[in-house]
């Protein structure tokens, strides 16, 4: 934690040293058979194992692209099992998992992308009723002139690939579905790696908050933060969550 505050409170338990995609591995060993994730508007029933498999798949085709530790990844979805895989493999390939408004409108939609400088953005077809990939048109002329990862904008010259959801293909885009190929044992080794390098420091998501500038700020979340957070809320709830073994002393 050099450089990084702290406040030190009541709380005696030890702090999670784990990162999320660490953490997600031994969960999803412990639990395999057991349902992980359920979304009954896409007729989705996962066990651990299955999501385990997709979150790996998609954190390899992620690198596949060239995506590197600390770049950023934008979503622009509302609730969906994807969303899920992504924040996982982000996690475990050391990206950033940015989570931009489904309600932004273009000019938002460029702020965003620009504010946190994303690689790749992933996504859905309509947001909130509105035509989400004639908004990033706007954003990104190029993309019906191009294929997909070959333009570059003015708008938004740091990102590189458009992911979408679904099955339709759109000029310029990569369909989401491209990246869930079973990866190669290479694949997985580099994954491997790249995931010991990752620390419980790190920021795993950037979210958008309002402020009263009528500006969105940003706050980062760090693997710590999300894994400290989440076994708080479980013990508000009386629910029961695992520390790993490598959960290091101190408060929080």
């Amino acid at each position: 934690m050099d450089g990084l505050s702290q406040v030190r409170g009541q709380e005696t338990r030890a702090f999670m040293g784990s990162t999320l995609g660490d953490y997600f591995d031994a969960a999803s060993a412990r639990n395999a058979n057991r349902e992980a994730l359920i979304v009954p508007h896409q007729g989705i029933r996962w066990t651990y194992s299955q999501l385990h498999a997709k979150a790996t798949a998609l954190a390899c085709g992620l690198q596949r692209l060239g995506l590197q530790r600390g770049d950023r990844i934008g979503i622009w979805s509302e609730n969906c099992a994807e969303w899920v895989l992504t924040q996982y493999a982000a996690a475990k390939a050391g990206l950033v998992l940015v989570d931009i408004n489904p309600g932004n409108r273009v000019s938002e939609l460029q702020y965003a992308l620009q504010k946190v400088s994303c690689r790749a953005l992933i996504l859905a077809a309509r947001c909130k009723n509105s035509d989400s990939i004639a908004m990033l048109r706007e954003v990104v002329p190029e993309l019906e002139l191009c294929c997909p990862g070959g333009w570059r904008s003015d708008g938004v010259p740091l990102l590189e690939y458009a992911i979408r959801l679904g099955t339709q293909r759109t000029a310029g885009m990569l369909n989401f579905d491209d990246l869930l190929v079973p990866p190669v044992p290479s694949e997985v080794a580099e994954l491997v790696e790249t995931q010991t390098l990752v620390l419980s420091t790190d920021i795993v998501n950037i979210q958008f908050i309002s402020d009263p500038t009528g500006i969105p700020k940003c706050t980062r979340l760090s693997h710590r933060n999300l894994l400290d957070n989440g076994y708080s809320a479980c013990l508000t709830q009386g629910l029961a969550m695992i520390l790993p073994e490598d959960a290091t002393a101190g408060g929080a």
